[in-house]
């Protein structure tokens, strides 16, 4: 039988055939789909049978990563995360940087979550710093993450964000700011 796994589009066909996996939640099936693409552009790339750019190896391991945390297998992903990436292409960087920061975060590790933080963090990086800032009980750094949060993202702030906030802002002495946060979200002002 013919091996059609170095044909040019075997690899983007199977990274989608794990994409589908991924979302269907076979999260451990999509791993592995992912890791035999990557391990087949590698193959093909050492072979020089052809040019795969190292961001394109880099890609799908970081859907390796993703699809372990999506599994619940936050020790693997940082495993495989500790290998980092190749390029320098600052999606990819940031994105790696928000997988380091949800790997910490499921380990409950919130000083390596805090190491992650760098240019360019998402509303989801920086929601994951804040509540690492709100976990050491660093409640001014927490305050002014949280307090950035709600100011991009208004009312659709989560409400145990708004929580939170409103404990950092308590903890930090900022009586300003816990009335303002009240008013906004009365359903905090009814909590015991």
């Amino acid at each position: 039988a013919r091996d059609f796994r170095y044909l040019p589009v075997f690899a983007e066909q199977a990274e989608r055939f794990a994409d589908r996996f991924l979302a269907a939640g076979a999260s451990s099936v999509a791993e592995q789909e992912y890791a035999a693409v990557e391990e087949t552009l590698a193959l093909e790339r050492d072979l020089e049978i052809q040019e795969v750019p190292p961001e394109r190896l880099d890609a799908l391991r970081l859907k390796r990563i993703e699809a372990l945390l999506r599994g619940g297998q936050a020790a693997a992903a940082a495993t495989l995360a500790e290998r980092g990436i190749d390029s320098n292409l600052p999606d990819l960087v940031v994105q790696l940087g928000l997988l380091r920061a949800r790997i910490y975060s499921d380990l409950g590790q919130a000083e390596p979550v805090l190491a992650t933080a760098g240019a360019g963090a998402g509303t989801d990086h920086r929601r994951l710093l804040a509540e690492a800032h709100f976990t050491r009980g660093e409640w001014t750094a927490a305050k002014a993450l949280y307090s950035a949060l709600w100011e991009e993202l208004g009312a659709d702030l989560p409400f145990t964000d708004a929580l939170r906030l409103l404990l950092a802002a308590h903890r930090s002495g900022d009586a300003a700011l816990v009335a303002r946060l009240a008013r906004a979200v009365p359903d905090l002002a009814a909590i015991p």
